[in-house]
């Protein structure tokens, strides 16, 4: 799944993050480019947020890139998670899946650290701490009542993009009214 994970998050990543100059012809310049490009994207998250809103706030964990890669990967591919977890995900993108996501846009960045794209595997000894960063980011954003509202509007948005059910649809599993007796 790991690879398959890249796989889609590659180009993602290249396009949607400027990370490959268009016009910069010269060797020399176009690595230092990339490698000046990946330093601001990994800086602090920035590959993460997605500008700031009317109010002058930032977009956390809402970059495009982000929703992309998760509308297609946990909705759309091949291997989408919402064929078997369709409760978990029917009415967002979970809080895991977009550090999930998070994580394996980070891997397709750090490949072109050194100026030119180098395939690196994606194993949890290099980005498990990546993963484990997003999720408290996740944390300390439910702090803020502001910043979590947007947080969860977001991803509800690149559920709804990706067409996934939602809750009140007749063709969702069935409630069997299962109950505890704590008596």
């Amino acid at each position: 799944m790991q690879s398959e994970m890249k796989k889609v998050t590659r180009p993602i990543a290249a396009a949607k993050y400027d990370i490959l100059p268009t016009d910069v012809y010269d060797d020399n310049k176009y690595g230092e480019y990339v490698c000046s490009q990946v330093q601001d994207l990994l800086d602090g998250g920035n590959f993460l947020h997605n500008g700031v809103d009317k109010q002058g706030r930032t977009n956390n964990l809402a970059n495009g890139a982000l929703g992309e890669f998760c509308s297609t990967f946990f909705y759309m591919s091949e291997h989408a998670l919402t064929k078997s977890f369709l409760d978990e995900f029917a009415e967002a993108v979970p809080e895991g899946a977009v550090a999930l996501g998070a994580t394996t846009l980070a891997a397709a960045i750090d490949e072109y650290k050194t100026g030119i794209y180098k395939p690196m595997k994606f194993v949890s000894e290099l980005y498990q701490p990546i993963y484990d960063s997003v999720m408290q980011l996740y944390d300390d954003v439910k702090l803020d009542p502001y910043h979590s509202k947007k947080c969860r509007a977001v991803c509800k948005k690149w559920a709804r993009a990706a067409g996934t059910l939602t809750c009140n649809q007749s063709n969702r599993r069935h409630n069997w009214g299962l109950k505890l007796k704590l008596d």
